[in-house]
């Protein structure tokens, strides 16, 4: 769309010129290995940094074996000694 800001990939504001290859508005005024795509809103953030924060907090969290085993143990009842005397 004329008029209309472009952004790269990484939020910056693009305002060379553009041409669109397979319906995508790209970098440049014709296509080249170097031409970068660009959108109309500005991203609010990179998805791949969210990705490794999520990974980073997912990996922080370890279980504490000893916490583990206590919770596992089964508490057995102690033995009843026999009931016969001795006289």
């Amino acid at each position: 769309m004329k008029g209309v800001p472009h952004y790269l990939g990484n939020g910056t504001l693009y305002t060379g010129p553009t041409h669109k290859t397979n319906g995508q508005l790209m970098t440049g005024a014709k296509h080249t290995s170097t031409s970068k795509n660009l959108t109309h809103t500005k991203p609010t953030s990179k998805p791949k940094v969210k990705e490794m924060k999520a990974m980073k907090s997912a990996v922080k969290v370890k279980p504490k074996m000893k916490a583990m085993k206590s919770a596992v143990k089964v508490k057995t009842k102690p033995k009843m000694k026999s009931m016969k005397s001795s006289y």
